[in-house]
């Protein structure tokens, strides 16, 4: 496994290897086994597996979010070795964003809605990067999960308006045996609150099975009650799956979405209703 620290480094060994197809899987470290069923995906569809480690300060729109961003780069280097991942690119903030054009994308208003309300700028963030990291890697495909839906309709606009060479490859969201979507902060949670969090998937669960002899509006209501009685409730939404406008009368082609916090602990889900 090769570990690249630097945009010299990662540009050589592209042209070096500029024949093979490549996968890539962004991430921003504190990996666990979500991250891994995307290292797994990517290395059955490419001749070559690249992982980025790179906490993008640009992505977050509070300062003390990414202060307590969980990092755990000696383990996550155990785990990537252990995955057989072929190359880790491990780069800094001034010498990944050095020289950076920023590109225009229309993103339809995605960044105004659910996340991109809760968190300003958050997606202008991930834009900024991910169009760094497809410059320089300019891989085949790039493998992303459905635990941010959201996000995966934004990185589809930039495939599809600048980088229409890259096949976006989405994933199904990985769940801890409880339901829990996982994701890096979940390490901030502590056992008890572990086993709350189960109730995220349990509620969106009773929406799905309820709303079909509901009408939408109550039985939102309905789950935001059950889902307030152990967390803030900072959405819950039904929307449709292509541009996150909200759904009220039709299930067809519609998911749920939900943001929560739980002792300030930012988590996020959704699942397919029709």
């Amino acid at each position: 496994m090769k570990v690249l620290y630097s945009v010299e480094e990662i540009q050589l060994w592209r042209n070096q290897n500029s024949n093979l197809k490549i996968g890539f899987v962004p991430t921003m470290g504190a990996l666990h086994k979500g991250h891994l069923e995307l290292v797994n995906a990517c290395k059955a569809k490419s001749d070559i597996s690249v992982v980025s480690i790179f906490v993008n300060p640009t992505q977050f729109n509070d300062q003390n979010d990414l202060k307590k961003y969980p990092s755990s780069l000696e383990n996550d280097l155990k785990l990537l070795q252990k995955a057989n991942v072929d190359v880790v690119f491990i780069p800094d903030y001034a010498d990944l964003y050095f020289g950076e054009e920023q590109l225009e994308v229309d993103i339809k208003d995605l960044d105004l809605k659910l996340e991109g309300e809760v968190r300003p700028g958050h997606f202008d963030g991930v834009i900024r990067v991910l169009s760094i990291f497809f410059r320089l890697l300019n891989p085949s495909l790039s493998f992303f999960g459905e635990k941010d839906f959201q996000q995966v309709l934004v990185v589809e606009q930039l495939v599809h308006q600048h980088f229409s060479q890259i096949q976006l490859v989405r994933c199904p969201t990985s769940r801890e045996p409880n339901g829990l979507a996982r994701s890096s902060r979940n390490k901030h949670l502590s056992n008890e609150e572990f086993i709350k969090a189960g109730e995220i998937f349990q509620v969106l669960n009773w929406f799905k099975n309820q709303v079909n002899q509901h009408n939408i509006k109550d039985t939102l209501l309905n789950a935001k009650e059950k889902l307030s009685n152990t967390f803030d409730v900072e959405y819950l939404e039904l929307r449709d799956e292509v541009e996150l406008n909200q759904v009220t009368d039709t299930l067809q082609n519609s998911r749920l979405f939900v943001a929560v916090k739980l002792s300030n602990i930012h988590l996020i889900d959704n699942i397919k209703i029709g």
